[in-house]
């Protein structure tokens, strides 16, 4: 809550209203991180999706924590600037995942990577992945 409140503050002294979502992604990000940390240790519910698209639990674990290592790589390297290293991050992530998917999660990411690879801006590359492992991990 106090990231988010100070997130809030900071915004309101920006001038742009990309520096003003950047910061509230930023945020976001953070709270989202110190959740994952919380959470790690509980079944998740995205282990159970990934079984009914026809992983198993051991490939969905190794899919979780490869999302969750690239992120923790991604994230800092985005937030510092250097949003080519982000994308790389997820890219290697979507790659070495793909694999362990089926189903709608394979189709996704397959056409994210597509989609990605076609950009020419390290910003929406990194965007249109990170988009991808985040509804990965959330998908029910």
């Amino acid at each position: 809550k106090k990231i988010v409140q100070r997130a809030l503050r900071r915004s309101k002294a920006l001038n742009s209203d990309s520096d003003k979502a950047w910061e509230l992604r930023r945020a976001m990000d953070a709270v989202l991180s110190s959740s994952e940390n919380r959470n790690r240790n509980r079944s998740s519910r995205t282990e159970q999706g990934e079984l009914r698209r026809g992983g198993s639990s051991t490939a969905s674990s190794d899919v979780l924590s490869k999302i969750r290592a690239s992120i923790a790589v991604g994230v800092p390297a985005f937030n510092s600037g250097n949003h080519k290293a982000c994308y790389e991050a997820y890219k290697e992530c979507c790659e070495e995942i793909l694999m362990s998917l089926g189903g709608e999660s394979k189709r996704l990411v397959v056409s994210s990577l597509r989609k990605a690879t076609a950009m020419q801006s390290p910003t929406d590359q990194a965007w249109e992945l990170r988009e991808t492992l985040d509804a990965i991990m959330s998908d029910p």
